[in-house]
């Protein structure tokens, strides 16, 4: 089951519903914190020279940064589950308000 994009596109559809007029701003803000708000909440200090020692590593030893995505894809399921459920139920209430 692919669940993190189910994730990332649930939350860029959100996004759209929050900005209906600029729904591109709307899907670039939803990726952008996606990608960054990781690195910020666990040492805000160091953020970007954590992002820019992952690239690096990804690069020069691509197998090894893809079993350290696996297991922080499997450290963090329940949470990507938690917030699908979460969005999905948002988008249920929005859809429900926009026909009322």
């Amino acid at each position: 089951m692919y669940l993190i994009p189910l994730v990332r596109t649930s939350r860029a559809i959100a996004a759209c519903t929050l900005l209906p007029d600029n729904p591109l701003l709307a899907i670039t803000t939803s990726e952008i914190i996606s990608y960054t708000l990781p690195f910020i909440n666990n040492s805000p200090i160091h953020a970007s020279n954590n992002m820019i020692l992952f690239l690096f590593y990804y690069f020069y030893y691509n197998e090894s940064a893809l079993e350290l995505m696996n297991d922080f894809k499997k450290k963090y399921i329940i949470q990507y589950k938690l917030e699908s459920i979460s969005i999905l139920i948002y988008l249920f209430f929005n859809f429900i308000n926009k026909i009322n």
